[in-house]
């Protein structure tokens, strides 16, 4: 009879951890997106700069 309770302990087991995992991973792509969202906006914002540097250098 404590077999079936052990193999139901090592199951829950695995589930908790394989849980835990599945939050890690969820976390660290949240990080990811925002690190990238952030990169493009300064991109995006140093794109403008050089453009109007260019139209200005362009009118010279």
């Amino acid at each position: 009879m404590a077999i079936p309770l052990i193999i139901a302990g090592a199951v829950a087991a695995a589930a908790a951890v394989g849980g835990k995992k599945a939050y890690d991973g969820y976390q660290t792509k949240s990080e990811a997106d925002e690190i990238l969202e952030k990169a493009k906006n300064k991109f995006d914002a140093r794109k403008k700069e050089i453009d109007a540097l260019s139209k200005i250098s362009e009118k010279n």
